[in-house]
């Protein structure tokens, strides 16, 4: 019943017109949440919340009730004669000056009955830093283990805030507002109270959409500032003093990575989870809706120069291997038409390297960038490289969440581009934008100088090897990697074949079929509406008859690989073979 007499030494004057007018009428919905965020931490439990309301909140007026909950506690842990519950409230001298600063008595005499908002200004529990604060010391010896390391770590909160505050602002003087967030958590730590968002609010009787938002700002700003962590459960914490030294860990796992052999061409792929190993001929595929692509390869000026064994046992170069990888048979979704290198060049050494490599290039769907000015990878590609195997170890799954916090905020994240991958991306970036890079065809020929962006590349390539491709959009036909192209699954594609090679009846288009059959995708829309096939004889129903438009200058030059063919065809003798493949 220790609340009962604390009310007796307090006895606000609950007849008086300005209790009546500030405090119950306007502002009654304040205690009453004050009682209800009380009885929600479970603090007070052998009271309900209307006993709270009035036992706690009105007669102890107007110490918050966590103030009163926290003072109880943190007079036991940090309190002597001069700081106790009792000493608290009653310490009403005639002589302002000797009154214990963060008393009551200090706080309603230096305190206006409302604030500039009109609501209640109430003794919150971060002022109790205040009261207690000659207990809160790193020479304070008299306390518990586990409250001495909440103390340390204060103070060293405190500190790095002022550090903070002495280089970003003029006053050189921890921020008002931080304050209060650090001396709260003090008091919430040393009184045992879980330390998360809606508590402080609570606490700091943060109760409008504004006061919300700016403790949310605080502590993402403490957080970044890496003064305060926040723990697996959602509680916020001090940084710990005692932290194990990050920086000499990560200097172990370097020594063990750099003593193994670093293939940076490959680590440029595989050190981060998302890659597109596809450069889209994108200013030459969307004129007719098709789908050429290079496959992505990073190499050092060494690799360039390296030798292989062919498929047939013969020594080839760094270039016909790659090539020989694309002849290797694969589903049409996985094919590609030509290889992208990207050379990586931290010297001028390197570029003049690669420049001599490049001429050994026989391949015409080869082609190869070299940097204009060396881009340093090395230093960049071995820090993520350290942090993954570290974040990998037994040394790491040791650590105590806040270490793992920092090592984590130093890799950073894919999504967020921050950290060491963030770090990666953009070097990664600077290679595949391409614009950067002079790039070279077969023999070390010019393809292009100076590319405006990273698909110009791929697209003079394509526009080299496909003179003869189809110059009208099909959405099917003028696709070289469709995805859903299945051979005798395609129905659609075998009515369209069927029709045209079955020769002793001519070919039948009924228009009005449904857009998915073979007549319509291929036959109608891409022979048809392009006058390869012209219509004979009026419609029968529905249906009309086609034949094949003799004159191949008509559509030589929509579809130049197919009058080619049909050339090809009318030459042929009787018993000659021809290779379709």
């Amino acid at each position: 019943e220790l609340e009962q007499i604390i009310a007796a030494l307090v006895s606000p004057r609950t007849t008086h017109p300005d209790w009546q007018s500030q405090v119950i009428t306007k502002n009654n919905w304040l205690l009453t949440r004050m009682a209800s965020n009380t009885k929600r931490m479970n603090l007070f439990s052998y009271l309900n919340e209307p006993e709270i309301l009035d036992q706690i909140v009105k007669n102890i007026y107007p110490v918050h009730p966590l103030a009163t909950y926290c003072l109880t506690k943190m007079s036991s842990e940090l309190g002597s004669a001069a700081r106790s519950v009792f000493s608290f409230f009653r310490e009403f001298r005639e002589m302002e000056d000797s009154v214990p600063e963060g008393s009551y008595a200090w706080f309603v005499r230096n305190r206006d009955v409302t604030r500039p908002s009109g609501e209640l200004s109430i003794y919150t529990p971060e002022v109790l830093a205040l009261y207690f604060k000659p207990g809160i010391t790193s020479s304070n010896l008299t306390v518990r283990p586990e409250i001495r390391d909440h103390i340390r770590n204060y103070l060293g909160a405190v500190e790095e805030a002022r550090r903070y505050a002495y280089k970003n602002t003029l006053t050189q003087k921890v921020d008002e507002y931080t304050q209060r967030v650090l001396d709260i958590i003090i008091v919430y730590r040393v009184s045992n109270l879980n330390v998360t968002i809606p508590n402080l609010e609570a606490g700091l009787n943060a109760q409008q959409p504004t006061e919300k938002k700016q403790l949310e700002s605080e502590l993402k700003s403490l957080i970044t500032n890496r003064i305060l962590f926040q723990s697996p459960s959602g509680e916020y914490e001090f940084r710990r003093t005692d932290m194990q030294d990050i920086e000499s860990l990560l200097g172990d796992t370097k020594k063990t990575v750099l003593d193994q052999s670093i293939g940076y061409a490959s680590q440029m792929v595989g050190l981060t989870k998302k890659w597109d190993e596809w450069t889209e001929a994108k200013g030459h595929n969307p004129a007719y809706l098709g789908d050429k692509r290079l496959i992505r390869v990073f190499a050092t000026p060494k690799e360039l120069a390296t030798k292989f064994k062919g498929s047939d046992g013969k020594e080839i170069s760094y270039f016909e291997q790659l090539e020989q990888r694309r002849r290797i048979p694969k589903g049409w979704a996985d094919r590609y038409d030509g290889t992208m290198v990207y050379v990586l060049c931290e010297t001028e050494i390197d570029i003049q390297q690669a420049q001599q490599s490049v001429r050994e290039n026989l391949c015409p769907t080869v082609i190869v960038g070299i940097p204009r000015t060396p881009i340093p990878f090395g230093e960049i590609v071995l820090n993520l490289m350290t942090l993954n195997a570290f974040i990998g170890s037994e040394a790491y799954s040791k650590l105590e969440f806040q270490e793992k916090a920092i090592v984590d905020e130093m890799r950073g994240t894919e999504n967020q581009k921050s950290g060491a991958v963030g770090e990666f991306l953009r070097l990664r970036e600077r290679y595949l934008e391409a614009k950067g890079l002079h790039w070279y065809r077969e023999e070390g020929k010019t393809l292009v100088s100076d590319p405006v962006n990273d698909s110009e590349p791929a697209d003079v390539l394509m526009n080299n090897l496909f003179k003869k491709r189809n110059t009208i959009p099909h959405e099917y036909l003028s696709k070289a990697h469709p995805r859903s192209f299945a051979g005798p699954k395609d129905t659609a594609l075998q009515e369209a074949v069927s029709a045209l090679i079955q020769i002793e009846k001519p070919i039948e288009i009924d228009p009005t079929e449904n857009d998915n059959r073979g007549e319509i995708r291929y036959l109608h829309s891409a022979l048809v509406q392009q006058g390869v096939l012209v219509q004979k004889g009026d419609f029968v129903g529905h249906s009309a008859k086609f034949e094949l438009e003799m004159n191949l200058a008509k559509y030589n030059y929509k579809f130049p690989g197919l009058t080619d063919l049909i050339e090809k065809l009318k030459s042929i003798q009787p018993g000659t073979p021809l290779n379709i493949s």
